[in-house]
């Protein structure tokens, strides 16, 4: 964890904070409220990590995607070329 005690937008972070928390868990022993509370605290932390991971993957993916200058320029300029040609 960061110095600052806030996390910032690292999965394994959170997946860390979860396994603490898990370990917390199983530490408690008289109060089963309490160990369920914990874990579902935990899965949250999981779920938050699987999320951002499933986030940066999708970014990854759209960074390798071609622009409209790697297609061939502006699709609003193409059109209005294309409209120009047609009236003519």
């Amino acid at each position: 964890m960061p110095a600052n005690g806030c996390l910032g937008r690292n999965p394994a972070e959170y997946r860390e904070v979860a396994e603490r928390l898990r370990g917390i868990a199983r530490e408690v022993r008289f109060d089963p409220n309490r160990v369920n509370q914990l874990h579902a605290l935990a899965d949250g932390f999981d779920r938050l990590a699987q999320r951002l991971e499933e986030e940066e993957a999708l970014a990854d993916d759209k960074a390798d995607w071609p622009g409209p200058a790697q297609i061939g320029g502006s699709s609003a300029a193409a059109t209005r070329r294309s409209s120009a040609n047609n009236t003519l």
